[in-house]
């Protein structure tokens, strides 16, 4: 199976409704929030693919640095330029990653 997901955010639009506007330290904490959230996420999406019995997962990504804090491994570049990872499953070290290490 092969799914994507994608979130984006517009960061001239947090914290802002209509005449009401939240702080720079308020937008900010909400950003944070939603981070935490796709961390726990990422989490809970390597352990339903367990229960469901994968072994490996791949996943490409533009990120730099973030899912080999899952433990996922680095195959290599793809043609648009995004980069591709695998993740065993069967190893459990994405078990043991704090959120707060991420």
């Amino acid at each position: 199976s092969y799914y994507t997901y994608t979130i984006t955010i517009d960061l001239e639009k947090i914290g802002k409704d209509e005449e009401i506007e939240l702080s720079n330290e308020e937008k900010t904490e909400r950003v944070n929030q939603l981070l935490d959230i796709v961390k726990i996420l990422n989490r809970e999406i390597l352990s339903e693919a367990q229960k469901r019995g994968y072994k490996r997962i791949y996943l490409k990504t533009d990120l730099n640095n973030y899912y080999e804090k899952f433990g996922a491994k680095y195959i290599g570049k793809l043609s648009n330029g995004e980069k591709l990872y695998y993740i065993d499953l069967k190893e459990n070290s994405w078990k043991n990653i704090k959120l707060e290490n991420i």
